[in-house]
């Protein structure tokens, strides 16, 4: 009997699909001002959607969510 080493053909897919709800969960957090909780190093960690906004910013070179923002 031989075994092999092969990746299913599903699993980038699957990978694929968690990235996608994992940045929906980030957009809906920002949306309604909500934070998320993440396993980081073992942990249960909470990140606020103040410091969702900063992560984004930093990701789009500081240009920021200018859609949650309003003009006075």
């Amino acid at each position: 009997m031989s075994t092999t080493n092969t990746m299913p053909s599903w699993m980038p897919l699957a990978d694929e699909a968690l990235k996608r709800a994992a940045q929906r969960a980030r957009d809906v957090a920002i949306q309604t001002n909500t934070g998320i909780c993440v396993m980081k190093d073992g942990k249960i960690v909470r990140i606020t959607d103040d410091e969702l906004r900063a992560e984004r910013a930093q990701q789009a070179g500081g240009a920021g969510d200018r859609s949650a923002q309003t003009t006075p």
